[in-house]
């Protein structure tokens, strides 16, 4: 990428996060980990889902995904967000799933210094990550090997066990922040640039 092209994407940025006019006015207090209420469980009988509901995000998660591996490969970064004391309460790996995703989401939003009001999306777990490249070819109508990828017109997020991390859903978590925080959403580059951001100081 030459030097202009990056001086290009580097002012595009600073334009979209200084200038408010392009944001939403209506924000969410940051109340931390306190914004995690798991209010219901249920099933999803189109393809033997399990699911599990917070006041921001579903996570709709096949039969057979062994939620003690993919709790396990959540923890791989270590960072701070206020409120973070209520771990050891949960019992099921779904619940402890949920809470840690959630203290991504809020750790997003203090890196991106973004809160979006009305923030609530789903996230969709699935056994085999053949089948996310399939989502992705399905939707994109492009082959490409993805790990995980985000589409705001369906407000989901696509992703694997064996694709799962705290890294990739912080990455993905920076997707769905700035697609509610814009009115005009910021172009794909720039977006990721964010989210690539957010990842390089999700430990700060």
């Amino acid at each position: 990428m030459d030097k202009i092209k990056v001086n290009y994407l580097v002012l595009a940025a600073i334009f979209f996060i200084s200038f408010p006019l392009f944001a939403e006015v209506k924000r969410e207090k940051n109340i931390g980990s306190d914004s995690l209420r798991i209010t219901s469980r249920g099933t999803q009988p189109e393809r033997d889902f399990l699911s599990i509901e917070t006041n921001s995000f579903t996570i709709y998660y096949e039969q057979d995904v062994n939620l003690k591996r993919v709790y396990r490969k959540l923890q791989g970064r270590r960072f701070y967000v206020d409120g973070d004391s209520r771990s050891s309460t949960l019992s099921g790996f779904d619940e402890k799933i949920a809470y840690r995703i959630n203290l991504i989401l809020e750790r997003v939003k203090q890196i991106l210094g973004m809160y979006p009001a009305g923030v609530k999306f789903d996230i969709k777990i699935f056994k085999d990550p053949e089948t996310i490249y399939d989502k992705w070819l399905e939707i994109s109508k492009k082959k490409e090997k993805v790990k995980a990828f985000y589409v705001h017109e369906y407000r989901t997020v696509y992703i694997s066990e064996d694709t799962i991390s705290d890294s990739v859903m912080a990455h993905e978590m920076a997707h769905v922040i700035t697609n509610f925080y814009f009115i005009i959403r910021p172009p794909y580059h720039i977006n990721d640039m964010m989210a690539i951001y957010v990842d390089s100081h999700l430990e700060d």
